[in-house]
C-alpha cells in the first residue's frame, strides 16, 4: 500500500531554512507515512508505539528516531507523548555529511540507504537500527540546540540560517558522539563496512541471514570478512546475530497485545522452542516470564 507523502513545502515556510523544529507536546495516532526531508524526532515526555514498515517498538523519554525520506512510519497507543520532529532538508543533511563521512557512527545512523535483502516468502518484516536513547544531560542539550534553531529560523536572516546550520551539525555531531559511547561500552567501534553490516543486520533480523551475505555486504571474502568480524567485535557473525535478535525480541515482548510466538517469527526464529531456549540462555528467564515481569513493571511506572 502507497503510504501518504508529507511534503516539506508544507513545513518549510522560508526556503532558505536548512531545518525546521516541528514540536508536538500531544502527539496523537498517526498512520504510517513518508515526507521528503530528513527527520529526527527525540521523544521528551510520555510514551507511545513507534510503527515502522513491520515493525514496532515502545518508546520512552530520552528515545530517538532517525527517519530517512525513504522510511514509512507513524505512531499508537500514545500517551501524553511529546516529540521534537528536527526536519533536515536533504541537501544540507548530505552537506554535513562531507564533513563526517568518515565517522563510522555517522554512516549507521544517518546514511540514506541500508543494504536488504529481497523479501521472502511474500513477507517484509524490518527491525529499525537507526536510533538511540540519550542520558538526561545529553537529552537537554537536544532540547537546547532545538530551541537555538528555532529561534534562529524565526528571525530569517541569511546569517541567522547559516548559525541554524550549525546548531544543527553541532545536534548531529553529539547524537554521533552518543551513539559511539554507547556502542564502546559494549564492544570496539566497528569500521565503516561493518557498521553497514550491523545496520543491514539489525534491519533483517526476520529473514534468514547468512554469513555469506554479510560478507558480500562488507565486500570481502566469506574467510576474511570472519576473521575481521570476529578481531573487530570480540564474537563471530552468528554470535552477534543471535544477541540482535533476542534484543529485538525483548523490545516486542514488551508490547502489551504481543504474542510469544509472533515476537519469535518477528525476530528470525521460526522454532518457538528453540527460540525460548535461546532466550533464557542469554537473559536467564523464560520469554514468558521476562513479558509478564516488564508489563508489572511498567504498570508499576504508570
Amino acid at each position: 500500500m502507497e503510504r501518504p507523502m508529507l511534503l516539506g513545502s508544507r513545513f518549510f515556510a522560508n526556503p532558505k531554512a536548512r531545518a525546521v523544529i516541528h514540536r508536538e507536546r500531544q502527539q496523537p495516532a498517526i498512520m504510517q507515512h513518508r515526507h521528503n526531508f530528513f527527520e529526527i524526532a527525540i521523544v521528551t515526555g510520555g510514551t507511545g508505539d513507534h510503527l515502522t514498515d513491520g515493525f514496532r517498538h515502545r518508546l520512552k523519554v530520552g528515545d530517538v528516531l532517525l527517519i530517512h525520506c525513504s522510511r514509512s512510519h507513524g505512531y499508537a497507543r500514545t500517551r501524553s507523548l511529546s516529540l521534537i520532529n528536527v526536519l533536515i532538508r536533504n541537501d544540507v543533511l548530505a552537506r554535513i555529511g562531507l564533513e563526517m563521512k568518515d565517522l563510522p557512527a555517522f554512516e549507521f545512523l544517518f546514511a540514506t540507504e541500508q543494504p536488504d535483502l529481497p523479501p521472502r516468502g511474500g513477507k517484509k518484516a524490518r527491525a529499525y537500527p537507526n536510533r538511540l536513547r540519550l542520558n538526561t544531560a545529553e537529552l537537554e542539550q537536544m532540547e537546547d540546540l532545538a530551541t537555538r534553531i528555532e529561534e534562529e529560523t524565526r528571525r530569517g536572516h541569511d546569517s541567522s540560517f547559516l548559525l541554524g546550520e550549525a546548531y544543527l551539525t553541532l545536534m548531529v555531531g553529539l547524537l554521533v558522539r552518543s551513539f559511539e559511547r554507547g556502542r564502546a561500552a559494549t564492544q570496539r567501534q566497528p569500521e565503516g563496512r561493518f557498521a553497514r553490516v550491523l545496520a543491514w543486520i539489525d534491519a533483517n533480523l526476520a529473514k534468514p541471514l547468512m554469513v555469506s551475505d554479510m560478507a558480500r555486504i562488507a565486500g570481502m571474502s566469506e574467510r576474511t570478512f570472519y576473521r575481521k568480524f570476529r578481531a573487530t567485535l570480540s564474537m563471530s557473525p552468528l554470535d552477534y546475530l543471535l544477541q540482535a535478535r533476542i534484543r529485538h525480541a525483548k523490545e516486542q515482548l514488551v508490547l502489551e497485545d504481543s504474542r510469544i510466538a509472533e515476537a519469535a517469527l518477528a525476530c528470525g526464529f521460526e522454532d518457538s522452542n528453540y527460540f525460548a531456549r535461546c532466550f533464557r540462555g542469554r537473559t536467564g528467564k523464560s520469554p514468558r516470564a521476562f513479558r509478564s515481569d516488564a508489563l508489572a513493571k511498567a504498570a508499576l511506572s504508570q
